[in-house]
């Protein structure tokens, strides 16, 4: 048995092992096992052609059993080390951000297994995790590259809609500052709806473009932390009802001044507007002139 252990311990290079396994462990913010280092150490000194076997005579076969087997561990580790960082990385930055909540769940329970303790014990494999985390890593991309594309499908639908909404809202603001004043109390229109204008913009994806990574490279999209198009239907809901309120108080106001229009009056156009309720002319009305105009006869 120690002969047979001696043998296995010399065609495995035990200083590169104990290297990467260190390494492994400062990556993640972890100790080495005082049980694998003392295991390893004691390989070393095994590995070692000018050490007498003798020295090791009083080792049973149970111990020499546990040292073949953490250096097995030991150089799954080596190999599997610097692919189970970067699955920690990221299964870290997909927990609790994940939508879905069978993916969730793997990831909260693959967080738990990269400790050294475990990996060279008797727990599990390095190169079980290794697979585990690789079926995650694919899964978890399939969802994510699907979730990308239909969102970026329907901000690319949306951005005539977006640009349209800002236009709006800035029209809205325009006209309930002219008929109220500038007041610390009235909604920002604009600055809510051109938040919008900065949405990112992306072509559909595949895994090739994005490997293992989180989310895209280009537009950073985070899965299951992306714009609601709701928002946007309710954003224009209520920029609607504004310019609404604003077009019938200014009807009432206009109605009031007897002098007949004529096609060259700068507010002739914002009559006709509000004569037929077109919301959708308000923004290409509101020139400088119509609004000057409009100031005098709101005063």
């Amino acid at each position: 048995m120690l002969e047979q252990t001696i043998d296995y311990i010399r065609k495995v290079d035990v200083e590169n092992v104990s290297a990467k396994v260190r390494s492994y462990c400062e990556s993640i913010g972890e100790k080495l096992p005082e049980n694998a280092r003392l295991k390893l150490e004691l390989a070393k000194r095994m590995a070692n052609p000018s050490t007498n076997p003798e020295e090791f005579q009083s080792l049973s076969a149970k111990e020499l059993s546990a040292i073949s087997k953490t250096i097995q561990r030991a150089g799954e580790l080596a190999e599997y080390g610097d692919r189970l960082v970067a699955f920690r990385e990221l299964i870290i930055e997909c927990d609790d951000a994940v939508p879905d909540a069978k993916l969730c769940l793997i990831a909260k329970d693959l967080t738990m297994r990269f400790s050294p303790e475990l990996l060279l014990g008797e727990s599990h494999s390095p190169y079980s995790l290794d697979a585990r985390c690789e079926n995650f890593a694919n899964d978890y991309q399939t969802a994510y590259i699907a979730f990308h594309n239909s969102w970026h499908t329907k901000r690319r639908k949306n951005d005539p809609r977006i640009n349209k909404v800002a236009e709006m809202a800035r029209a809205a603001d325009i006209l309930n500052d002219l008929l109220d004043g500038e007041s610390a109390n009235s909604p920002l229109w604009t600055e809510k709806a051109e938040k919008n204008l900065g949405l990112p913009m992306c072509d559909d994806i595949s895994s090739q473009k994005i490997g293992f990574a989180p989310y895209c490279p280009k537009c950073r999209l985070r899965y299951g932390q992306a714009y609601d198009w709701s928002e946007l239907d309710a954003l224009e809901r209520d920029i609607k009802a504004s310019l609404e309120n604003c077009q019938n108080r200014i009807a009432k106001r206009l109605a009031s001044d007897l002098v007949k229009r004529s096609c060259e009056d700068p507010l002739s156009g914002l009559v006709e507007a509000i004569n037929v309720s077109d919301l959708s002319k308000l923004p290409s009305i509101l020139t400088e002139d119509v609004i000057d105009a409009l100031k005098k006869v709101l005063k």
